[in-house]
This record gives structure tokens, sequence and C-alpha cells, in this order.
């Protein structure tokens, strides 16, 4: 079986697919499990499946895995699938249909798999619901499932977990031999869905109680691309940023712990495995899975978040981490 996956990272130039085995290169977890999937597939199913990875930049994905470029975004990815004679061409589906991506893959009569890193609008849901050869949604969250079961596209969703590479469980107990600091980390693009700020305005209070803590902050709003109205520190789009930044600063002495790291690779680990508490989005808007909540969970970190849509399934509360339902608990957990 031949299947081809299209990875859009044309807004990622600079990010390196080449290692995917040791996790999420810096960018955001859709682009990066649409090349480990597909070599995973390789390592595991060779003799069964050979996958090839469609991508917008080619130059820094992994050796042994055919590749073609794509110029023209999900359109083009499925006319080259298609001349590839792909059994099944798999994309990311978005909140809404893309480049008419449903009618292209009729009249091509090529089957195709969506992987659902964002929950579908509802009349995209109708349109898969009618497509002839969009063959399954797959949801990357229980919680997310839950949500469709009762959808247009019911008869189509599957769920599958997004996955991490078993190389950061292999390296949890050489990073956890590192002496702890009582560090926290949070970890997420920086834009407004994924509420930073509701973290930088309780930080004073958290820094109060725990006035050797530092807040590193892995992330920016680059994660999914390059933002060219960026703020004053380069860190997320100018109105935001002055946002999170101005509440940091009405306490400026809890502001001065607070150390922004912009986007990072493998680096990111030793900061994970160094800190006491990871934080991802503190209240869950568009999660459908949070794969940074599972690496975190995996090298031993426990989690801090809130009690909201898919946080509820990817953090074990009161077992990996800590689930709160409002700011109050929120401070408290951590």
């Amino acid at each position: 079986m031949r299947v081809a996956f299209y990875c859009a990272n044309k807004h990622l130039p600079k990010v390196d697919f080449s290692q995917p085995i040791k996790g999420n290169p810096g960018c955001g977890a859709a682009e990066y499990l649409h090349v480990c999937i597909p070599f995973m597939l390789s390592r595991s199913m060779g003799d069964l499946i050979e996958p090839i990875i469609l991508a917008d930049n080619i130059s820094k994905l992994p050796q042994g895995i055919r590749n073609h470029k794509v110029n023209k975004g999900v359109k083009e990815a499925a006319l080259i699938a298609k001349k590839l004679n792909s059994d099944i061409f798999v994309f990311r589906s978005r909140i809404n249909e893309e480049d008419s991506i449903l009618r292209i893959i009729d009249e091509l009569e090529l089957n195709s798999i969506g992987r659902a890193a964002l929950s579908p609008s509802y009349e995209h849901q109708l349109k898969m619901s009618s497509s002839k050869y969009f063959k399954a949604l797959i949801c990357v969250g229980e919680n997310q499932y839950l949500q469709l079961i009762d959808s247009p596209i019911k008869k189509k969703i599957s769920h599958i977990n997004n996955g991490i590479s078993d190389f950061l469980i292999d390296q949890a107990s050489l990073l956890n031999n590192f002496e702890y600091r009582k560090d926290i980390v949070f970890m997420g693009s920086l834009v407004p869905q994924k509420n930073f700020h509701y973290l930088a305005k309780v930080w004073k209070l958290i820094s109060y109680e725990i006035p050797e803590a530092k807040l590193h902050v892995i992330g920016s709003s680059n994660t999914y691309g390059i933002n060219s109205n960026l703020g004053k520190k380069g860190l997320a789009e100018k109105n935001y940023e002055d946002k999170f930044i101005s509440l940091l600063n009405s306490d400026p002495i809890s502001a001065k712990k607070v150390l922004f790291h912009g986007n990072l690779g493998l680096s990111k680990y030793d900061i994970l495995a160094r800190s006491r508490v990871g934080i991802v989005n503190p209240l869950g808007t568009t999660e459908t899975c949070c794969v940074s909540a599972v690496e975190m969970q995996a090298l031993g970190l426990p989690v801090c978040t809130g009690n909201y849509e898919s946080l509820k399934t990817s953090i074990l509360d009161k077992t990996s981490g800590l689930l709160s339902n409002n700011e109050k608990e929120f401070v408290q957990n951590i």
C-alpha cells in the first residue's frame, strides 16, 4: 500500500525535520506528525506500506523516505499523490475546507484521510460527509472524538491519539537525574488561543509564593509559521505581545524572572527536564490533543493546566498533573 502524507511546511523553512525520532524540532504538532508518522510507518511496517512525504520544503526531511516537493498547497499535493498512484492521501483537515480539496479528491477518485488537528466547522462536516472519496476523519484526542460522535461526519470518524516518539520516554530516566530547580515552564505558541496571557496575569501571585522560581517560556507566534507583524521583543503579534508584557510588568520584580526562549528544537528537553512544573494552554482553547502536555508527562514533568477541552483526557488529573476549574485553583495547583 502506498500512502502519501502532505506536510504543509511552507512557512517553516528553518525547521529541521530530518530526525523525527528525537521529537518535535520546534513547530506545530500537525506539521511534525505528518513527517513523523510516515517515518515510523517506514520503520515498523515498511514491508506493507510505502509512505511518501509531500512537502513544500523538502531539504530537511528524513533520509530513506521518498519525498516530492509541493509548490501550491494541498490541491497540488493531491494531484501529485494521484500521479504517484497512491492508495491513500493523508492531509491536515482544517476548520474550514481548504482549496476545495474535497471536490478535488472526488474528481481524482483519490481515497483520502483527514487528520483533525483542529475540529472542522459544521459546514465542513457536511461536505466531508457527502464526499465519496473522503474516507475518514481521524480525531487526534478522545475528547474531540466524543464531541463529533453525533455530528454529520459520525460514520467517518475514527480516534487515534497524537503520538510522541518513544525517544522521550527512553530519555526520561537520564534527564530526571538533573537537580530539580523550582522553575516553571510554559510551552506553546504565543497566540491568543494558547492563553499565555492567563498565566501572565497570575505569575506575580505564583512568584510571590515561590520567590526562587523562574518562568521559562518556550515558543513564539512563529511556531506555526513566519509572522511579520511582531512586537518589540519579537515574540508575538504586536497587540498580543503588548498585552501579556503589560500583564507581566504590572509587577516588575516577578517580571524579571520570566525567560523567553522562543522556538526551540531538541534543546527544549533540557529545560523541561530541569523544571518542576509544566504548563500548557490553561484554558484549552482549540486544543484537540495537546502534544506539549504529553511530551512533558513523558519526561516525568507534572502538568498544571485547566480542566477544559482535550486537556481533560491528555493529562491524568492527580496522577501526572493537576487540572483546575478556575484561576484560583490554577495558582494553587502550581
